[in-house]
């Protein structure tokens, strides 16, 4: 029996049509009918919270600098478009404020903070504050977990984790976290019984069509509660 509760989430918008975390990609997700999407947080040099998964800009074609060694005005100078696609020059980085104002509460937003610095998770939450949303902050560093926690206790969150062990768990009940969110291949009926009384939410889909629809297929029919696609296409029916 499929879960009624599954929920497709746009992996940084579509980025196998359009440059991740752009504001295209999030257009495209949304045209293709998305209602969740989940993005990485880093704070730039002035404090403010953009969207960018790397750890240094190289792959976007801007040598070994970084989010955070940059203000929000230098890296708006830079494109983040052409490392995917020439037509996409004009993208420029792009801020949390600006998707959470362009896109309001059509989308449900699963954010993760991808940095270590101090003030991400305050800077994302005063944001979502500000519009009067609501998202699940993840992370894959507990520091960024335990810094969450110290300042909203009851902040919907989850830790991002390539494999669930009896330490994962005992850390989760710690940080009081509402979800685990394992790899998708990590995701077994021993994990889903480990994890009781923690939502799942599945991160490593495959990115071609049939192998990524065979493991959208197999976690529907589990208590998981989602997640992450690069294609939304692909489960169009």
């Amino acid at each position: 029996m499929q879960n009624p509760f599954f929920a497709l989430i746009a992996h940084r918008g579509v980025p196998l049509r359009a440059p991740e975390s752009s504001l295209a990609s999030f257009l495209l997700a949304e045209a293709d009918g998305a209602t969740d999407i989940e993005t990485d947080i880093q704070l730039t040099a002035d404090g403010i919270p953009v969207l960018c998964h790397d750890d240094t800009l190289l792959r976007y074609g801007h040598g070994e600098q970084t989010v955070a060694s940059l203000s929000l005005a230098e890296l708006e100078q830079l494109d983040f478009g052409s490392w995917h696609d020439p037509r996409f020059c004009a993208e420029r980085i792009l801020p949390l404020e600006t998707l959470l104002s362009r896109f309001g509460t059509r989308f449900r937003y699963h954010l993760e903070l991808k940095d270590d610095h101090a003030d991400t998770a305050l800077a994302t939450l005063r944001l979502l504050e500000a519009y009067s949303l609501s998202a699940t902050l993840t992370s894959f560093r507990r520091s960024q977990l335990e810094r969450l926690r110290a300042i909203a206790p009851e902040q919907p969150a989850g830790w991002l984790v390539k494999e669930v062990t009896p330490e994962v768990v005992a850390t989760a009940h710690a940080l009081r976290l509402q979800q685990i969110c394992p790899k998708a291949d990590a995701i077994t009926p021993e994990v889903l019984e480990a994890t009781h009384g923690f939502e799942i939410r599945a991160w490593g889909c495959p990115r071609e069509e049939a192998p990524a629809r065979a493991v959208v297929e197999r976690l529907r029919g589990t208590r998981c509660v989602g997640i992450t696609v690069d294609e939304l296409r692909w489960f169009s029916r």
